[in-house]
């Protein structure tokens, strides 16, 4: 199909931090094509205050977990009259919703690519992503729908300086003014953590590499970063670390 001018594009990726954070690029590209369009996001509730933060999106749209919310989204997005809708996701919920937006072009994964096979059906467009990291096949579904290839990869994140002093201060105050966290493994058990054995070896080579200290947050502590349930500080020795 080729590609049309939307002058309202609904962008559906409701879940899973590390994915919904390297589905941001396709922001600015989109917003690079359509500097006129309507552009909002789905998302679930939780992560809604991260999506409020990116630079290009005009309106978030939170999907709260219960059956209820889930057919006040499809409403909303049904009302809003979008004509391109984007499915970042590839699963049956995220599917729906954009079907569920009446839109005449609706983008998602081909079969045999979406998570969940079914959710292709709802496509008008089921393209076949490229790349082998969810940033590149996020960015084939974008540009299917008329965006503009970068140059590199955006994250358009714009956090308020009066929050950023105050986490600085935060974290000054714990003694952690240099640092990098590593945060192993999210949901779909895992899949994405690696080999356990291989991520200590790891973290120290980076830390090493650019002479800061790790911290390594569980996946229960995403849920609330100012209170994490669990924290793992790995030690710079490499020998007290067991190697794959």
């Amino acid at each position: 199909m080729p590609n049309s001018r939307p002058n309202r594009l609904l962008a559906v990726r409701l879940s899973s931090l590390g994915d919904l954070v390297h589905t941001l690029p396709v922001v600015p590209a989109l917003r690079s094509a359509f500097p006129d369009a309507q552009l909002d996001w789905v998302v679930d509730s939780r992560w809604s205050p991260l999506i409020k933060l990116v630079r290009g999106i005009d309106e978030v749209i939170a999907l709260r977990s219960s059956v209820s919310g889930y057919f006040e989204c499809m409403s909303r997005v049904r009302q809003a009259g979008y004509s391109c809708a984007i499915d970042f996701q590839g699963i049956y919920r995220s599917a729906v919703l954009g079907w569920a937006s009446g839109a005449k072009r609706r983008i998602g994964r081909d079969r045999n690519s979406a998570r969940e096979h079914g959710a292709a059906r709802f496509y008008t467009d089921r393209v076949p992503p490229l790349g082998q990291h969810v940033a590149e096949m996020s960015m084939s579904l974008a540009l299917r729908a008329g965006a503009q290839r970068p140059s590199q990869m955006e994250f358009p994140i714009q956090v308020p300086t009066q929050e950023a002093g105050r986490l600085r201060e935060k974290l000054r105050s714990e003694g952690a003014e240099n640092y990098f966290v590593v945060s192993p493994g999210g949901g779909a058990g895992n899949r994405s953590a690696g080999p356990r054995s291989a991520l200590g070896p790891c973290v120290l080579r980076c830390g090493n590499a650019i002479g800061y200290a790790p911290s390594s947050i569980s996946r229960q502590a995403k849920s609330s970063l100012e209170k994490p349930s669990s924290r793992i500080h790995f030690p710079r020795d490499p020998s007290s670390i067991a190697r794959p």
